[in-house]
């Protein structure tokens, strides 16, 4: 038997070229960090409640305690404020056909007052320009010695309106 001999053309080594490029640009434009076009300086107040945590977890959060988003790491701002409550929990009474609050024994629920500065678009407001911000929207944060994946962003008041 004889072995061919393989020989590349031109259209072989560019379509490879071609694949390559295409292959480049769709990781460039996946990985890339969006870009928001706004008013960055402003000011914004906000609340995270986080709930079902033990006592040691509540003395962990302090005023002044800069937080960070979860998972990149990026500043969401200064807290401002920590209010402790204690964890309510429903319960039905299936007797009197009625739902009522509980609190549950060693359990607290804390409402995070927290200040940053914001990128403003008319559809977002983002922290630092980097991490959205939304009421009603989860969010997970660390802080110094420290890291909570339960809080939930409750209002954004933005500059004065607090």
């Amino acid at each position: 038997m004889e072995q061919k001999k393989r020989s590349f053309s031109g259209f072989d080594v560019a379509v490879v070229v071609i694949v390559i490029a295409a292959a480049l640009v769709w990781f460039f434009v996946i990985n890339r960090t969006p870009q928001v076009e706004g008013v960055m300086g402003d000011s914004a107040t906000y609340y995270i409640e986080v709930q079902s945590l033990t006592r040691e977890q509540v003395n962990m959060v302090q005023k002044g305690d800069l937080l960070l988003e979860g998972s990149r790491h990026l500043p969401i701002g200064e807290v401002l404020n920590v209010a402790v409550r204690p964890h309510e929990v429903q319960i039905h009474d299936h007797e009197a056909e009625t739902i009522m609050w509980e609190d549950f024994p060693d359990r607290y629920t804390i409402i995070l007052t927290v200040e940053t500065e914001v990128t403003e678009t008319e559809q977002e407001i983002r922290a630092g320009g980097e991490v959205l911000l939304r009421g009603g929207a989860g969010i997970n944060f660390t802080g110094p010695g420290y890291a909570f994946s339960s809080g939930v962003i409750l209002t954004i008041h933005r500059g004065q309106e607090v």
